[in-house]
């Protein structure tokens, strides 16, 4: 009984165990630099905490749910990148401005937080973040299929439907938040943070136009971290790490779920671990799972 117990410990455990001790790692690093690294894998273990459920019929994702997911989240996520008095974001594409940079003197009557005309700001704002959506998403379609494309060059085109609607969904959710935020800022006289709310609900229904579980979970993650930075700002919470002891538990869950549960790990974790490993990390699990499978297969020979 012990055996088999310590032996399935071994088995599964091990990775998991593994990769949480070597994430301590994370106070290595530049702690100004530490922002990205657990965005990335804090809003991956969600995602693996998603798909379980899923896995096992504990919810059924629609696409009307996430987009009030989304519309909630965005409310709350603009509104304290408005009142923090350092905005920090990590993989999420737009800030409003600050409430410190919110005045405009040169003109009495002008109550927005932008300079110039709102109907300049609002388009080129738009332009700017339809552009950039498209860009980000011809890079993901383009850099990992960059030899097929050296002997196909028409790969190369921008302008595909899947390109444009993260463009759609980047520049709809701009445009929607600055509109909202003028008419709230015209019609009440003033600039105000809690304007970000109405603003963020109304820009996140932007999801519909391309649904994308990753980009509630960066919302969400940039959400959980900013409100960790504000409250400890505030007093309300004590100086500890909490983004870095998230960081480890979150690496031992995803390296533990690669090998009890690989029908619920993302593709963009694969795809980072073989990355950084060239390729090796593959193979490794290859032939971690293989020597599990022969194991258990020698333990059912065996005589009790």
């Amino acid at each position: 009984m012990n055996k088999n117990t310590m032996g399935r410990f071994h088995y599964y455990i091990f990775p998991g165990l593994t990769s949480t001790l070597s994430a301590f790692s994370i106070f290595l690093e530049n702690p100004k630099k530490r922002g990205v690294t657990v965005t990335s894998f804090l809003y991956l273990m969600f995602e693996v905490v998603v798909r379980y459920l899923e896995e096992f019929n504990y919810i059924h994702r629609t696409t009307a749910s996430e987009t009030f997911v989304f519309m909630i989240t965005s409310a709350a996520l603009l509104y304290l990148l408005r009142i923090v008095k350092q905005q920090k974001s990590y993989l999420w594409f737009f800030l409003p401005p600050a409430l410190k940079k919110s005045r405009n003197n040169d003109d009495k009557s002008h109550y927005c937080p932008h300079r110039g005309s709102c109907w300049d700001d609002i388009i080129n704002n738009t332009a700017k973040f339809f552009g950039f959506g498209v860009l980000v998403q011809w890079l993901r379609s383009t850099v990992p299929r960059f030899r097929k494309i050296l002997g196909e060059p028409s790969l190369l085109n921008p302008f595909t439907m899947k390109n444009l609607k993260l463009g759609v969904f980047t520049g709809l959710y701009v445009m929607t938040y600055k509109m909202t935020s003028c008419l709230l800022c015209r019609y009440r006289k003033e600039d105000s943070p809690l304007h970000a709310i109405p603003s963020g609900l109304l820009a996140g229904l932007a999801y519909i136009i391309r649904p994308d579980l990753t980009v509630i979970l960066i919302a969400f993650c940039n959400l959980l971290m900013l409100s960790e930075y504000h409250f400890k700002d505030k007093g309300l919470l004590p100086s500890w790490p909490f983004s870095e002891v998230a960081y480890i538990i979150a690496s031992g869950v995803l390296f533990h779920n690669q090998m009890a549960i690989p029908s619920c790990t993302p593709k963009q974790f694969v795809n980072l671990m073989h990355s950084f490993s060239n390729g090796r990390s593959t193979e490794i699990n290859k032939r971690l799972c293989d020597f599990i499978a022969k194991s258990q297969e020698m333990k059912k020979l065996l005589p009790l």
